[in-house]
């Protein structure tokens, strides 16, 4: 019963703190983003507040700090066969892995086939990595010379 109390607050402080964000976002007028470099080094930037079990735990968190930030910000935004995790300005798809498991890190090439055709950008951003690092890099180091145009954050 306890862990039910804790697990409430923590939502409920997460989404305050999400519409708090969206809030201040929209009073600020929101930014348009310029280049992919910046709404990369503002992924990186994000903290979630802890580790979840659930991937829709960080595309909340991430897609709300995004949306304080530049304002034009959609989750699961559908075009033919792709649905990226979030979309920021209508044209940079964001992927999420978390946790990430090399079951979830198999999933990405075809999810690079699809979202290139119908997104300028694709980022994929990997939290709470489960696999260990030396499979990672090798993974990625395949990800990065099959699709040259995607990036990859890890967190």
């Amino acid at each position: 019963m306890e862990f039910l109390t804790v697990a409430a607050i923590t939502l409920f402080v997460s989404i305050l703190v999400g519409v708090m964000i969206i809030l201040w976002g929209w009073f600020k007028g929101g930014r348009k983003v310029e280049t992919i470099d910046q709404i990369i080094e503002k992924i990186q930037a994000f903290k979630p507040f802890r580790k979840y079990s659930m991937e829709v735990d960080y595309q909340i968190g991430l897609a709300t700090y995004l949306q304080g930030l530049f304002g034009d910000v959609k989750i699961e935004d559908t075009r033919g066969d792709s649905r990226p995790d979030i979309v920021v300005n209508g044209n940079i798809a964001l992927e999420l892995k978390g946790p990430t498991s090399m079951e979830g890190l198999r999933t990405l090439p075809d999810k690079a086939m699809r979202y290139l055709q119908h997104f300028d950008n694709l980022v994929f951003v990997l939290f709470d990595i489960q696999v260990n690092k030396e499979e990672l890099n090798r993974y990625l180091t395949l990800l990065k010379n099959t699709f040259p145009t995607t990036y990859v954050v890890v967190k």
